[in-house]
């Protein structure tokens, strides 16, 4: 199902992860390999940013922010602040984006 709605929106804009895309922010032990399908995500769904965990900047020369194919890699392990700028909504495109976000209300199962 969240595949046909990740196509329909035009991908996503942040995966967050725990371990790094394989190659990409990873290291050559086994226990901080990354992960070759965060790869083929990063392919298909196009985001603006990947965030990661698990391999320490102190492992050894590791870079924190890095591109792979568009999207930027940040490895927020121990702490990181991301400050994401607000992006323009054309005029004529507000209302669509607040019809489209109104079912996204929940009710409480429990009130039924």
């Amino acid at each position: 199902k969240l595949r046909w709605k990740i196509a329909k929106y035009g991908g996503v804009d942040i995966i967050v992860t725990h371990a790094p895309p394989k190659g990409v922010g990873d290291s050559d032990d086994h226990a901080h390999r990354g992960f070759e399908c965060f790869l083929d995500l990063i392919d298909r769904c196009r985001p603006k940013y990947l965030l990661h965990g698990h391999v320490h900047l102190r492992y050894g020369e590791q870079q924190r922010v890095r591109e792979y194919n568009g999207t930027t890699l940040i490895n927020t392990c121990e702490r990181y602040v991301l400050e994401i700028p607000d992006r323009e909504i054309k005029e004529r495109n507000r209302n669509k984006l607040l019809w489209k976000t109104r079912h996204l209300v929940h009710k409480d199962p429990l009130e039924d």
